[in-house]
């Protein structure tokens, strides 16, 4: 079972899926380019090397901050237990120096924008 199977569909989320997509994405891309690749599979997975953690706990933190999921949601996301998320979360502070943390956060922004644009624009030419 995948975690989002596990989400159920009538839990609220303020931002649409493809938006929350686009921003984890972007995230990722960051980090990829500061350091060595990730992908989603690697915050899935139960590494724990201080990269593939310290990229995680972005993106807990980011879900959380942000999009304003609740921690088992955030849980079932990445195949753990909401306390693990809840932990995760309040270390992020410890993990990564604030001004990392902003630049991450106008990145992943003006990531998600760009895409929204994109996607407004092709809504108007009639191209899916």
């Amino acid at each position: 079972m995948t975690p989002r199977q596990r989400i159920k569909p009538n839990q609220p989320v303020p931002l649409s899926a493809r938006i929350v997509e686009d921003a984890i994405e972007a995230i990722l891309v960051y980090y990829s380019v500061l350091d060595a690749p990730i992908n989603e599979q690697d915050l899935i997975g139960r590494s724990r090397d201080s990269y593939t953690v310290k990229v995680r706990a972005v993106v807990m933190f980011f879900l959380k901050t942000e999009c304003h999921w609740s921690y088992p949601t955030i849980g079932a996301r990445f195949e753990r237990d909401h306390t693990s998320v809840i932990n995760m979360v309040r270390r992020t502070r410890t993990l990564v120096p604030e001004q990392e943390m902003d630049d991450v956060y106008d990145y992943a922004r003006t990531r998600v924008a760009e895409a929204l644009t994109d996607r407004r624009l092709n809504l108007l030419r009639g191209v899916s």
